[in-house]
This record gives structure tokens, sequence and C-alpha cells, in this order.
């Protein structure tokens, strides 16, 4: 999935990685770091996106069981390393490495799998909490928080401060990129799920390091956080802690993945791919009354005035963008989707308006003229209207749109209604 507005930083970070042949090599800066060592969920993204080169980009993850070997530094390349164990009808399995001077320093196996059809349906019912906002921020404290958590904006809703010394083994957390703007793809939430600080923490009076030797990960629904921007809960939970070991688990819910709302369009990518994008472009979501033209994003003011959680919205992109590619049982094969747009900007484009002071009038059921004004929106003083024309390359080109909404239709009507 290529979510190239708002990358998140892990997103960033791995993407970076060089490939040579069907190894990943990767040096990572300071900010990284996790005591002497790169992030857990960095290693855990990287290994994954080397298996991605040797499995079907489109098969959604279901399960990862990784062990830390020893850190991985900073300064010198770690090398990702993946192979396919099986490809069984339904699953297939795979093995990632991660190398650093010749010694294994990570090792993870990955099913990956479809959909399949299930009468068992359980959802996990959980306590509403307070807007994550508005509860206790876990700031990056330069030398006792650990470097990436620069990269996150951590809060937590319910349990005791990390070394406050509490008996209080339990916590709910959230957390998403530090600038509330990022997309998830596979390789930022992968990330994210080691990014809480563990449980145990709570129950000691001053810092002390701590790091994970294993994880397992099982993604239940995964696709409801893809293509948003939402904030991750983390419901966990220590279990048991004794001669410097401990075992915890963690419950992770997308903030609000039951309902998402959008356009028509991103109601057709939604179910093209199989619920994996939900992503419109810039010109459709110009015309819902959410979306600041001028920014370039949807509006927080508005938002918050028609109270409409944002991370609902759809991502917005370019007119001529990776939109995913539709399920294989949707069209009979996976059919990259690489272009949206509105039905007027279309017909702008389609008769070739890309320079400002070119103009389109169309006829169909209503009238439609569309000049360009290029980079300016210009506000008109004859009540037309300052859109969107087009969105390419990450530029907006926009728009003064005047509409006489019946046009055909009264020839079609004065054909079959009154027979002239």
């Amino acid at each position: 999935m290529n979510l190239s507005s708002h990358i998140g930083p892990a997103s960033a970070l791995v993407s970076g990685a060089t490939q040579t042949g069907s190894a990943l090599s990767l040096s990572a800066d300071e900010s990284w770091l996790q005591g002497r060592s790169l992030f857990g969920g960095a290693q855990l993204a990287l290994a994954i996106r080397a298996l991605r080169l040797e499995v079907d980009p489109d098969l959604p993850l279901r399960s990862v069981h990784a062990t830390f070997l020893s850190p991985v530094l900073h300064d010198t390349p770690v090398f990702a390393k993946a192979e396919v164990l099986r490809e069984g009808r339904s699953l297939t399995h795979g093995k990632a490495r991660l190398q650093q001077n010749g010694a294994l320093c990570f090792e993870c196996t990955a099913i990956l799998g479809d959909s399949r059809e299930s009468a068992m349906q359980y959802e996990d019912r959980r306590p509403a909490m307070a807007p994550p906002e508005s509860t206790a921020h876990l700031r990056f404290v330069p030398g006792v928080t650990p470097n990436f958590v620069r990269h996150y904006d951590i809060h937590r809703s319910r349990g005791a401060s990390i070394f406050s010394g509490a008996e209080d083994p339990s916590a709910t957390i959230f957390v998403r990129p530090s600038d509330g703007q990022s997309h998830y793809d596979e390789t930022e939430f992968l990330a994210a799920t080691d990014v809480i600080p563990p449980p145990a923490l709570n129950l000691m009076k001053k810092p002390a390091p701590a790091s994970s030797m294993n994880c397992a990960l099982e993604l239940i629904r995964p696709e409801v956080v893809y293509g948003t921007r939402q904030w991750l809960r983390f419901d966990v939970a220590l279990h048991a802690a004794h001669s410097g070991y401990g075992w915890q688990t963690s419950r992770i819910h997308a903030e609000n993945g039951e309902l998402l709302v959008g356009t028509i369009d991103s109601f057709l990518i939604w179910r093209l791919t199989g619920g994996k994008v939900h992503a419109t472009d810039a010109t459709n979501a110009a015309r819902t009354l959410l979306f600041d033209i001028h920014e370039g994003g949807w509006s927080a003011e508005i938002c918050d005035l028609l109270d409409i959680p944002m991370p609902m919205l759809p991502e917005v992109r370019d007119c001529a963008g990776d939109f995913g590619t539709t399920a294989g049982d949707v069209l009979g094969a996976r059919v990259p989707i690489l272009g949206v747009a509105g039905n007027q900007q279309a017909a702008t484009m389609g008769q070739a308006c890309f320079r400002p002071g070119m103009m389109k009038s169309t006829y169909g059921t209503g009238c439609f003229a569309l000049l360009n004004t290029g980079a300016v929106p210009v506000a008109s003083n004859n009540r037309m209207l300052t859109t969107i024309a087009y969105q390419l390359g990450g530029r907006r080109s926009y728009a003064l749109e005047g509409s006489i909404f019946v046009a055909g239709a009264a020839v079609q009507w004065l054909r079959d209604g009154l027979g002239v």
C-alpha cells in the first residue's frame, strides 16, 4: 500500500532501506534507539517488509512470532532476509531474520492469509474512555525515556504512572505517530505495537532498563486501521513477574474501527480493495465541506464543530495516485486503482484544461463551466464556487465553477414531457 501522503515515521524509516536482490539493509539514526539497540518495533517492521518481497503484497498478515536475540546497533547496517516456508491453499508461512556483522540478532515467523468464511463472529467489548488528548501525556524526556518515543504521541487513560511503585499491573494507553497526521500502513502499525511501556514499570520506584525477549501478535481485523490516522488503544496487563522476567498481554483496538465515513468513491474503493484502503482524492474531498482546500487537509475546526471524529474520514490522495489493488475475487484479477476524480473535475482534465485561463463547459443533465485558476484559489464576486480542479504530484490546481443544474434534463423534459 503506497501512502505517500503523510507517511508515518516508521514507514519513512523502513522505506529508506536499500534493496539488494531479495534482501534489505538499513542504517537508522540515534532517534530510533531503545537503549543501545534499534527500537524493537522497527526491527519487526523491517523483517516483515523483507518478507513482503517474497509473498503476495496484498495478502493480509495474520500472525507473527518474534524473538529478539541481541542488540541491533544504530551505527552499523542491519540486513533483513526472508523466505517462504510453505504456501498452502489458505495460508502462507514465512520466516525473516535480521543480521548485523554476520551475527543473528532477530528472527520471526509469520502467517499470512485472506479472510475466510466463518460462522464465528465475536467482538471484544471494551469500556468507553475519555478522548486520548484529555488524558495523561507520556512525553519524551531525554535521558529518561527511550529515544524512539519522540516519534510517537503516547497518552495513558487508565493505570498508574511508570516508576510510581504502585501495585497496579494494568493500564490503557493510546498511541499514534507524533504529528497526528500520519496514516497507518502495515509497517507503521507493526512498529506501533511495541511502543507502549510495559506495565511492569508501574511497579518500579525508579527508572530501570527493560527489554523484550519475544512477542506474539495475532491480527484479527487490521484492515480497520490501515489507511487511517486513528489512535491505537492498548489494554495491557501484567500477569506474572519474578526474577527479572515477566509476562504481559495487550489487546489492541482501533479508536473507532467499527465505523468509517467518506464519499461514494471512497466507499467503492473500500469495497473493490476488500476493505484494505479507505481513501479519496482531493477533488471529491473538497465537496464535503469538511476539507480545507487551502491547506490540503481535513479541517479540524469544522470537524470539531460538527462533532465528526477525524479518524473516520478517508485519506486524501492525488487524482493520479495509488488507491490500492482490487481484491482477486472482485474482477477476477488484482487490478491496480490508479485514478480518482470528481465528475466535473474529471471532465476538466478530460478536456485538457491544464493551464490557468483555460475553461471547459460540458452539457449533460446540467451545464457546468470550470475555469482553471492555477495554483491560486480565486474568490468570486459573482457567487461562483472556488474549488480544486485537480491535485497531481501533491500540488493542487484550483478552479472557479459556475453551475446550471438543469440543461440536458430540460431538453429531455421538452421532448418526453411536452412532446416538442
